[in-house]
C-alpha cells in the first residue's frame, strides 16, 4: 500500500474517533455511536440521563422511579442509562423543575406546587376534598392532561413523561388534637402553597412553606404546631409520625407530581429511543406507579392507628364547604387570567368519577 494512501486512511480513522468522542447528551454523555446524530432514525449510541428526585430511594417515589428506569433501560437494550439521584442530592425540591427546564438535569420528578406561580391550572388536582385516592387521582390527572388542552401550555417548556399524584394528606399534630374546623384558627402549620394554603388562610391557620426535608426538625423544635400536604407516603418515608402525637385523617387533598424531561435532552435522542421514552410515558408509566402509594398508606395507617382519629360528619361537612369556597375562589382566579376555570374544574371532577374503580377497596 502506498504511503499517501496509508496516511489518508489514518486521517479518516482519527477524524471518526474525534467525532465519536465529541457527541454528548444534555446532562449526560453519549458513547459508542454508530454514526447517527440525535433525532435520527436509529443509532447504536449509548445515552446517559441524569434524574433529579427530592424523595428518598426507599419511599414510593424511589421505588417507582427505579422500576420505571429499569424498564426503559431494558427496552433500549442498554443504550439508555438512567442515573437517579434521590433525596435531593442534586438540588432542593424548589429547584427541581427549573433544573430540568434549564438542562442542569435531563429528567426531574417533583411537585408543581414547589415552583410558585408556575402551574396555577395544574393546581386543580390539589383542590381540597376533591380526591383522596392516589391511583384514581393519578389516572384522572393524566387523562386531563392528555385528552384536553387545559394544562398543555403550562408544561410546554419540557417534555412531559407523566403527571400523577400521591395519596391524600392527613393533618399531623405535634401536641394536641384539632377537634373541629374552628380549632384550626391560630394553628401554625406547614402548607405548601396554592389551594391548600388558601384553605388554611380561610380557616384562620398560620401557614408556612417548607421543604419536606425540613418538616421533621421543625415539628421537633416546635416551629410549627402541625404539618399538612404530606401524603401518607411522605409521613412514612420521612418518619414524620415520630413527631406527631395525633394524626387527623381528613383527606385534605392529593398533591400533583411531575416526571418531565428537558426538551433538548429528548430531541438529541435518535427516534427509536424517543419512541421508547414515549412508550413508557403516560398510562404505561402509571403501571409502575401502580398501588405503591396506596400500599404505603395502608401500612402506615396500620402502624399508627393509635394516633389516628377523624372528625364527626358535621365537622367534616363544614370542612367540605370551606373546600368548596376555595374551589370557587380558584375558579374565579384562573378565569380572570383568561382560562376556563369552571370548565377545568368540571373536567377534573368528571375524570375523578371516571376512575372511581381505581380507588383502593
Amino acid at each position: 500500500m502506498k504511503k499517501k494512501k496509508i496516511i489518508k486512511l489514518l486521517a479518516v480513522a482519527v477524524a471518526a474517533v474525534m467525532t465519536v468522542s465529541s457527541l454528548t447528551a444534555c446532562g449526560g454523555k453519549t458513547e459508542n455511536t454508530g454514526g447517527s446524530e440525535g433525532g435520527g432514525k436509529s443509532s447504536s449510541a449509548k445515552y446517559t440521563l441524569k434524574v433529579q428526585s427530592q424523595d428518598p430511594e426507599n419511599g414510593a417515589t424511589g421505588r417507582f422511579l427505579e422500576e420505571w428506569a429499569s424498564a426503559v433501560e431494558e427496552a433500549s437494550d442498554g443504550r439508555l442509562e438512567i442515573n437517579i439521584f434521590h433525596g435531593g442530592t442534586l438540588g432542593p425540591a424548589t429547584e427541581s423543575y427549573n433544573m430540568v427546564e434549564s438542562g442542569a438535569v435531563d429528567i426531574a420528578w417533583g411537585l408543581p406546587s414547589m415552583t410558585t406561580g408556575k402551574f396555577p391550572l395544574t393546581d386543580v388536582g390539589a383542590l381540597p376534598f376533591t380526591a383522596e385516592d392516589s391511583l384514581q387521582a393519578s389516572y384522572a390527572l393524566w387523562d386531563l392532561y392528555e385528552s384536553t388542552d387545559y394544562l398543555k401550555d403550562e408544561w410546554s417548556g419540557v417534555h412531559v413523561i407523566l403527571l400523577h399524584t400521591n395519596c391524600d394528606s392527613p393533618l399531623l399534630l405535634v401536641n394536641k388534637k384539632v377537634e373541629s374546623l374552628a380549632d384550626i384558627k391560630g394553628l401554625s402549620g406547614r402548607f405548601i402553597g396554592g389551594a391548600s394554603t388558601d384553605f388554611a388562610n380561610l380557616a384562620g391557620a398560620i401557614p408556612s412553606t417548607m421543604a419536606v426535608n425540613d418538616i421533621y426538625t421543625n415539628m421537633e423544635k416546635g416551629v410549627v404546631d402541625a404539618a399538612a400536604n404530606c401524603g401518607w407516603d411522605v409521613v412514612d418515608s420521612f418518619r414524620l409520625y415520630e413527631q406527631a402525637k395525633y394524626i387527623l385523617d381528613w383527606h385534605l387533598n392529593v398533591n400533583p407530581y411531575f416526571l418531565v424531561m428537558n426538551n433538548d435532552s429528548y430531541n438529541k435522542l435518535p427516534e427509536d429511543l424517543q419512541k421508547i421514552i414515549d412508550e413508557y410515558s403516560g398510562y404505561k408509566a402509571l403501571e409502575y406507579v401502580g398501588t405503591k402509594w396506596q400500599d404505603i398508606k395502608a401500612s402506615c395507617m396500620e402502624a399508627n392507628k393509635d394516633k389516628i382519629y377523624t372528625w364527626s360528619d358535621s365537622e367534616q361537612q363544614k370542612a367540605d364547604e370551606l373546600g368548596e369556597e376555595v374551589a370557587q375562589d380558584w375558579i374565579k382566579k384562573v378565569s380572570s387570567s383568561g382560562a376556563d376555570g369552571q370548565g377545568l374544574y368540571n373536567a377534573w371532577i368528571d375524570r375523578l368519577q371516571k376512575y372511581e374503580d381505581k380507588i383502593a377497596k
